[in-house]
């Protein structure tokens, strides 16, 4: 017998391992699906009990009580967005760091890595207007025909402030 042929599983062996890691790979994304279909149901119940609450609030007002709560909530819905505004203005103005993002690139990235660069680029922004952060967020080269243009756009980009 040689030494190659010395093991009778070791042609096998690479398969049943593969083939092991195969379903604890699934099963693993399986766990991951059962997860997040769990965390989505928690959430839609409790937008679904807030509404509830908040109808009833409602309800339990009378007509003009309700019109004045109403009318207070769009103001400070209103207050909100103009604070936002303003803080982003202001950043725009002065904010430190200039944070700039050089997407001239993107015709070399796989459509994988431009819808990752998207998200992350979301993100930042978010980030940067929830925090009311004083930085500045600036796309570079990104231009009708740069191919991270439509990621970005399916991620809100028309929505992005722009001065």
């Amino acid at each position: 017998m040689s030494a190659a042929s010395s093991s009778p599983h070791s042609e096998a062996e690479p398969s049943e391992v593969s083939a092991k890691r195969l379903r604890k790979s699934e099963r693993k994304e399986q766990r991951r699906a059962h997860a997040k279909e769990q965390r989505q149901q928690r959430k839609k119940a409790q937008k679904l009990r807030k509404q509830e609450q908040r109808k009833a609030r409602l309800e339990a007002m009378t007509a003009e009580e309700r019109a004045e709560f109403l009318e207070r909530e769009r103001q400070a819905g209103r207050d909100r967005k103009a604070a936002a505004d303003a803080a982003l203005e202001s950043a725009f103005q002065g904010g430190r760091p200039r944070i700039v993002v050089n997407c001239s690139f993107s015709a070399s990235l796989a459509p994988k890595e431009l819808t990752s660069l998207a998200k992350q680029l979301q993100l930042a922004y978010s980030q940067a207007r929830e925090l009311r952060s004083r930085c500045q967020l600036h796309l570079a080269s990104l231009g009708p025909g740069n191919l991270a243009r439509r990621p970005l756009e399916l991620q809100g980009l028309a929505s992005w402030s722009e001065p």
